[in-house]
């Protein structure tokens, strides 16, 4: 299982493993599927613009002061450190300065584009259930945020959405947590009622087509069949 971000690391695993994927099942939870369109949300969001970006960032900054000492012998996080962590003011700030930077990359958006669960979703071989609310304030809840289409597209994945719960804030009535109803159903049915060995295994003529891409680049010969 993974929530918020853990379930992208997650459903990047499953997703980039592919057939490989040695899970037997997965659920995700109040995870941002495409990290571009989330900080595009929250930038655009009033309430989470001004209130859950600067709280999520504040707590990283404070975490990097503790450790100050270690990460500074890192050229990149020393720099950035001494530089610009005065004007680090939103989680997309943050991202942009430093963790964008100490993996490599040239900025958030770069980041977000190459670390989002949504490019490598069609190639999701694992059974999965994912949940989402549509009233989360940091992943989003549109279309434009939730993988609706290509949830469907797969048959290994099972979509659930609720109209309230913001993130991760899903309670009952007698303030237990909601989701570990359907989560531990899910894992309970999948082991109780299939008798299998080794991998689910569904006729490729229902799964997604693969991406003609090779390599980010789009072959010549695709192109020619279309002429």
């Amino acid at each position: 299982m993974g929530f918020s971000l853990g379930g992208d690391i997650l459903a990047n695993y499953i997703g980039q493993e592919a057939e490989n994927c040695e899970l037997t099942a997965a659920a995700i939870v109040g995870s941002p599927w495409d990290l571009c369109g989330s900080s595009h949300f929250m930038t655009s969001d009033l309430i989470s613009n001004y209130f859950y970006s600067p709280i999520m960032a504040y707590p990283l900054c404070e975490l990097m002061r503790c450790h100050y000492n270690k990460l500074k012998e890192n050229k990149i996080f020393k720099f950035n450190y001494d530089n610009n962590l005065k004007k680090v003011n939103s989680i997309k700030s943050f991202d942009d300065y430093f963790t964008s930077r100490l993996f490599g990359f040239n900025n958030a958006t770069e980041y977000y584009r190459e670390g989002s669960p949504i490019k490598r979703i069609s190639k999701i071989r694992t059974p999965l259930l994912v949940i989402n609310s549509i009233d989360d304030p940091i992943c989003g809840g549109t279309e434009y945020h939730i993988p609706y289409r290509e949830s469907y597209l797969n048959p290994y994945i099972t979509l659930i959405t609720t109209t309230f719960g913001g993130h991760l804030g899903w309670f009952k009535w007698n303030n237990e947590r909601w989701y570990a109803e359907p989560l531990s159903r899910f894992f309970y049915e999948f082991n109780k009622n299939l008798d299998i060995k080794g991998k689910i295994l569904i006729d490729e003529k229902y799964l997604p087509k693969k991406n003609p891409m090779i390599d980010d680049k789009l072959p010549v010969d695709y192109l020619n069949k279309y002429e």
